[in-house]
This record gives C-alpha cells, sequence and structure tokens, in this order.
C-alpha cells in the first residue's frame, strides 16, 4: 500500500498544489517533462546502452517515480522562487535556485531509493551514488529553468 502511495500521491496532490498559483502550473510541467528525460538518460549512459529508442522507452517508465515528484516539488517552490526574485534579483534567484535543486533533487533520491528498498528489498546492492548523480543533475537543471521562467515571469511585477 504505500508503494502505490509512493508512486501516485504526488500525481494526485498536484492539480491541488497548482491551483494556488497559475505560475506553479508551468513550473510543474517544466519539472514533469524534464526530470524524468535527465533521469532515463543518465541511467542508460550508466549502463552503456544509450540510444534514442532506448530513451524513448525509458522516458516513460522514469514518468511516474521521477516527474511527478519533481512537479509536486516544483511546484511547492514557486512562491520561494518568486519571493526571492522579488526581494534579492534574479540573479540570486538563480544561483539559490542552482544550490537548491542539487540538494533538494540529491536527497529526494537518497530518501526514494531508501523508502522504495525498504518496502521492496532490491536483488542486488543499490548504488546511491547513481541516484545522487541523478537527484543532483536533474534538480540544477530543472531549478535553474524554473528560475528563469521565474525571473520572465511578468505575473510578479505586475503585483508589486
Amino acid at each position: 500500500m504505500l508503494g502505490i502511495a509512493l508512486y501516485v500521491g504526488p500525481f494526485a496532490a498536484l492539480p491541488f498544489v497548482v491551483r494556488r498559483r497559475p505560475a506553479a502550473r508551468r513550473i510543474a510541467i517544466l519539472a514533469l517533462l524534464v526530470t524524468p528525460l535527465i533521469g532515463a538518460a543518465i541511467y542508460l549512459l550508466k549502463n552503456q546502452k544509450f540510444s534514442v529508442g532506448g530513451l524513448v522507452l525509458a522516458y516513460p517508465i522514469a514518468m511516474f517515480p521521477l516527474g511527478f515528484w519533481a512537479a509536486l516539488i516544483a511546484a511547492l517552490m514557486t512562491p520561494i522562487m518568486f519571493y526571492l526574485r522579488e526581494k534579492y534579483g534574479r540573479v540570486v534567484l538563480m544561483f539559490a535556485a542552482g544550490i537548491s535543486g542539487a540538494l533538494i533533487g540529491s536527497v529526494f533520491m537518497v530518501v526514494f531509493v531508501r523508502v522504495s528498498a525498504w518496502i521492496q528489498r532490491p536483488t542486488h546492492p543499490v548504488d546511491l551514488s547513481f541516484y545522487i548523480i541523478c537527484g543532483l543533475t536533474g534538480g540544477v537543471i530543472v531549478a535553474v529553468l524554473a528560475a528563469w521562467l521565474v525571473g520572465q515571469d511578468s505575473e510578479a511585477v505586475a503585483v508589486t
């Protein structure tokens, strides 16, 4: 039951989170589409099986565990990004997004792998470094792209 909640939980919660701020919808869609692509590409590169066909097959498989969690986290972080932009400017926003994306992505992947291993025991040793690299890479790329979108958004300028 917990395993199902781990995969379906963010999918079910996402519509309620993005209603809070319209800009969160664009950020969530960005994270939903980009994060699984990064995860699938890194997985294929690590296993020396990278091909466009392999990426096309691995992408939808990565969508549920990676994409919806990334979308939920990104949507929840959107108000903080707008605050940083208003208070400190776009440059600070970009740096803060990169650093926090790396931290959040890495920690999320370690926790996700640990919880998944607790739910269903793996048949082989788990290489946490691979998951940390995935989380770090995906977190940085998505967070910086999201910060760029927030920096370009006129909604925040119209409010102040």
